[in-house]
């Protein structure tokens, strides 16, 4: 994923497919998926990293979905609570 900076926040792009984090219903429990259209994110410093909240809704976060942290993990829309499952870290390509 390639961070992109947008006009309300950052767009996340898949470096593979060209598609853009996002979702279908901005709504506790979606799951992310690839989209064709970007979608703006904001990125807030947080106590153990960074957590990511969709620019339209600050009450939901990223969140790791059940918490699993292996590749291929699912991403979701979940109350902003700023738990450890919603914290993110960014490494350099």
């Amino acid at each position: 994923w390639y961070l992109e900076a947008g006009s309300n926040g950052y767009r996340f792009k898949n470096g593979a497919s060209g598609t853009y984090l996002g979702y279908t219903k901005l709504e506790q429990g979606e799951s992310l998926c690839g989209r064709g259209i970007p979608f703006e994110w904001t990125v807030t410093p947080a106590s153990k990293g960074y957590q990511i909240l969709p620019a339209q809704n600050q009450e939901l976060a990223l969140q790791l979905a059940g918490g699993k942290r292996d590749n291929g993990a699912k991403i979701c829309l979940y109350r902003n609570h700023g738990g450890n499952y919603q914290m993110w870290r960014f490494d350099q390509a």
